[in-house]
């Protein structure tokens, strides 16, 4: 599985999971919520998130960071626990 990172925006093989201007649904959030939102996804781009793909038995093989678009691409395998 990939996971890219693009600090707002999480999407998973390509597929958007997650955006600030989302809800958990996909459908669309109040844009008075979108900040507040967005800077809580900045701060789980730096840890978080790769620790909730773990707990979901997700093994990180490969991380690679665009420093240019401050964008990570992390590359899962599915543990075998």
């Amino acid at each position: 599985m990939t996971l890219t990172n693009k600090g707002r925006n999480i999407y998973e093989n390509g597929k958007l999971v997650k955006s600030h201007t989302k809800t958990a649904d996909m459908n669309p959030l109040p844009r008075n919520m979108w900040n507040s939102k967005g800077r809580k996804m900045m701060e789980d781009a730096k840890g978080e998130i790769l620790n909730a793909y773990g707990r979901k038995n997700w093994e990180l093989v490969n991380i690679k960071f665009d420093p240019e678009t401050n964008e990570g691409v992390y590359h899962f395998k599915k543990s075998k626990k």
